[in-house]
């Protein structure tokens, strides 16, 4: 569907079932060729910089009516400061969406860092996100300021935030919460100003009612939420 297909047709699909989408799919053609335009040009002033969304160098390309729709929502939630949720698919884009609301946001002059709750060790995330003082742990010869304190002024993107151990979740809701961060091993806080987007393909709701994720964390990051189309 990101690459711009209007349906996902199971098989066996029957003749008639066929045929209905190959007509709906020709009017919708014909309608998206009427609307686009006006889709892609009518861009806030602050947003005049960015790529433009549908593009191939955007990243994001597609223009059934799901993809349309998407692109509308991006633009929403993109001058907004809102926490954000985009669920989806493995290999639907959720990062290139993430990158694309960064882009056209206020925060698009500072950076957005992005990080893989499920590529981390979860011994070592917390010291990757909310970074860690000298001796904090063995091996820690030095302090080092996590990713969150990095994106400070711009994005932070986790990606597959259901993986993420419970104790971090609690120490990312005090960021959301009191915007402030504290390394693994100091005492004192850091202020720290950041727009959070987290990203999954895993039912949040499913695992609250099982404790595997935090219920006020989930009702955080649920401020908005895109649903990528397949």
């Amino acid at each position: 569907m990101s690459q711009g297909a209007a349906y996902y047709l199971p098989l066996p699909t029957d003749p008639e079932t066929l045929l209905k989408h190959v007509v709906d799919a020709l009017e919708q053609k014909e309608t998206i060729e009427q609307t686009t335009p006006a889709l892609f040009s009518n861009t806030s002033s602050h947003t005049e910089d960015s790529l433009p969304l549908g593009t191939p160098d955007s990243g994001i390309i597609g223009q059934c009516p799901p993809m349309l729709d998407l692109f509308k929502d991006i633009k929403k939630i993109a001058v907004t400061d809102a926490t954000t949720l985009i669920r989806g698919e493995s290999g639907t884009g959720k990062e290139l969406v993430a990158k694309a609301i960064h882009n056209a946001s206020l925060r698009k002059h500072n950076q957005i860092v992005s990080i893989n709750c499920a590529a981390i060790p979860e011994n070592l995330i917390e010291s990757e996100l909310f970074g860690h003082e000298k001796g904090a742990f063995t091996g820690a010869t030095a302090a080092h300021d996590g990713l969150i304190k990095t994106a400070d002024k711009g994005t932070l993107f986790l990606d597959e935030i259901g993986e993420l151990p419970l104790e971090a979740q609690a120490r990312l809701l005090r960021v959301l919460q009191e915007g402030e961060v504290r390394r693994v091993g100091a005492t004192e806080y850091k202020k720290v100003s950041i727009r959070l987007i987290a990203a999954t393909h895993r039912d949040l709701f499913d695992m609250v009612k099982k404790g595997l994720f935090r219920e006020d964390l989930y009702y955080r990051l649920y401020v908005m939420e895109l649903l990528l189309p397949l």
